[in-house]
């Protein structure tokens, strides 16, 4: 199942960006990619992967390394037991903004 997380996101320093909830619906891996389309003043961002089963307490399941030029990654999810997916994004730098799309697809494994 192929989900976005984000959709040209505007993201600023010291606030993190979380997609809405997607539910798993039985899946049980996911390979997501972020893209970082544009930024000012960006020395990192990080992409987070975060699993719950209630909507209310999430765990991180999986972090990206730090992007730090305009380009993208991707990395992958196994063995999924939750529920419930989310995306959430992080970036440092003195008062930076980047352009976030992120997406990823679902399946049993």
């Amino acid at each position: 199942m192929y989900t976005r997380f984000f959709d040209r996101l505007v993201v600023a320093t010291g606030t993190d960006a979380l997609s809405p909830a997607v539910p798993t619906a039985g899946s049980n891996a996911a390979r997501s990619q972020v893209i970082l389309i544009s930024h000012v003043s960006l020395t990192g961002l990080t992409a987070t992967m975060q699993g719950s089963n209630d909507l209310q307490n999430w765990r991180d399941l999986s972090t990206t390394g730090s992007l730090t030029a305009i380009g993208g990654t991707s990395f992958a999810n196994t063995a999924i037991t939750d529920a419930y997916l989310r995306m959430k994004i992080s970036i440092t730098g003195t008062n930076a903004i980047g352009i976030v799309m992120a997406d990823g697809n679902l399946s049993q494994q």
